[in-house]
């Protein structure tokens, strides 16, 4: 099922050899929301002209040349009038980044810069399978009442990709918190159930604090999935040193694609 409007990812690149990790994994995110590609690339010519050449190459074969938009830019940030329509004036639905900063410190920038997106971004892991469709979304649900917010765009994957959806609840020792895990997963099902989507409800062995370590293992075994979660809306003093809980799941020895929403409650505008 596409989606009612044109949509588009934006890509922020500035290396050409990232195509294989666009190949591996973001083109199937992109036919899963009948997508094109915008390339957000720094004001270089010669790079504009290799990263047309190598996806001519590499993925023309398996996608027309037609579903790619190149923005150049003297910062590779994407501002709110990219994120808001691209020349082709399709609506922007995600941001993915097909390559990850090496340093600690690069990697925190990076991250805090990420939880001011207005809307959803995933980063591609670097090794590539031979194949891998987005099949199997899971999502972690706590007793943060943030996980609510994600609730609407994992629905997408399931109404747009025909992905299965597990609901993954987590396991409390304290009243107060397994009662808010239940009501998070009350919500969710009311939800899925109206959109006629078809899920499951799985209990898990973790509590809040690793249910999501657990959602990543369990996708990691099954293959073809990704992890969707609620990113930190409100930082420590230990998450702008150490880094939020999202960073270093994306960072998961697995290589499973971490789906992250940043909670927000009026900006997730994907279809009208």
């Amino acid at each position: 099922m596409p989606l009612s409007a044109e949509t588009t990812i934006i890509i922020p690149c500035c290396n050409a050899s990232t195509t294989d990790a666009i190949k591996q994994y973001g083109l199937f995110i992109a036919k899963a929301f009948d997508a094109t590609i915008t390339f957000l690339i720094p004001d270089d010519d010669n790079l504009l002209a290799e990263l047309k050449q190598k996806l001519h190459e590499q993925i023309s074969p398996f996608i027309s040349d037609q579903t790619f938009r190149f923005i150049q830019s003297d910062s590779l940030s994407p501002t709110q009038s990219v994120m808001e329509k691209n020349h082709n004036n399709e609506e922007v639905i995600m941001v993915m980044y097909p390559e990850f900063p090496h340093r600690f410190q690069s990697q925190i920038k990076w991250i805090n810069r990420s939880r001011r997106l207005k809307l959803p971004f995933i980063v591609l892991p670097q090794s590539s399978p031979k194949e891998w469709k987005p099949q199997h979304v899971i999502m972690p649900v706590s007793y943060d009442k943030n996980d609510k917010e994600a609730a609407i765009w994992v629905s997408y994957w399931g109404r747009f990709n025909n992905s299965r959806i597990t609901l993954l609840a987590a396991t409390e020792k304290y009243h107060e918190a397994e009662t808010n895990v239940a009501r998070n997963i009350l919500f969710i099902k009311k939800l899925f159930e109206s959109l006629k989507l078809t899920f499951e409800i799985k209990k898990g062995t973790a509590s809040s604090a690793r249910i999501a370590e657990e959602a990543i293992e369990s996708a990691a075994q099954e293959g073809n999935s990704l992890v969707a979660i609620t990113t930190t809306k409100y930082y420590s003093i230990t998450d702008y040193f150490m880094g939020p809980k999202e960073l270093h799941l994306i960072k998961n020895e697995q290589q499973v694609p971490i789906f992250c929403i940043n909670p927000r409650k009026d900006l997730y505008v994907l279809c009208r």
